[in-house]
C-alpha cells in the first residue's frame, strides 16, 4: 500500500472510533444535559424569588426609615413643647415666689 492509502486507512480508523464513542456517550450526555437544564431553571427560578425577595425587603426598609425619621422630628418637636412647658412652670413659680413675699 502507499502512503496515501495508509492515510485514509488510518483517518476511516479514526473517524470509526471517534463515531463509536460518541454513539456510546450519547444517552449519557443527553441524560446530564437535560439534568443539567432542569438544575439551571431550578436556580433561575431561585434567583428570582430572592430577588423579589430582596426588593420587598428593600422596599420595607425604606418604609421603616420614614418612619423613624418622621418620629425623630416628633421627638424633636415634643422635647420643645416640654422646654417650652418647663420655662413657663419656671417662670410661674418666680412668680408665685414674688407674690408670696410681699
Amino acid at each position: 500500500m502507499g502512503k496515501r492509502n495508509w492515510r485514509t486507512l488510518i483517518g476511516m480508523a479514526i473517524l470509526f472510533v471517534a463515531v463509536a464513542l460518541v454513539a456510546s456517550c450519547g444517552p449519557g450526555l443527553k441524560e446530564e444535559n437535560e439534568k443539567l437544564k432542569k438544575e439551571v431553571a431550578d436556580l433561575t427560578a431561585e434567583n428570582e424569588k430572592v430577588k423579589a425577595d430582596l426588593s420587598k425587603k428593600t422596599t420595607e426598609s425604606s418604609t421603616l426609615h420614614s418612619q423613624i425619621a418622621e418620629l425623630n422630628l416628633q421627638i424633636s418637636s415634643l422635647q420643645t413643647q416640654n422646654q417650652t412647658l418647663q420655662n413657663e412652670i419656671d417662670s410661674l413659680k418666680t412668680q408665685l415666689k414674688g407674690k408670696k413675699k410681699k
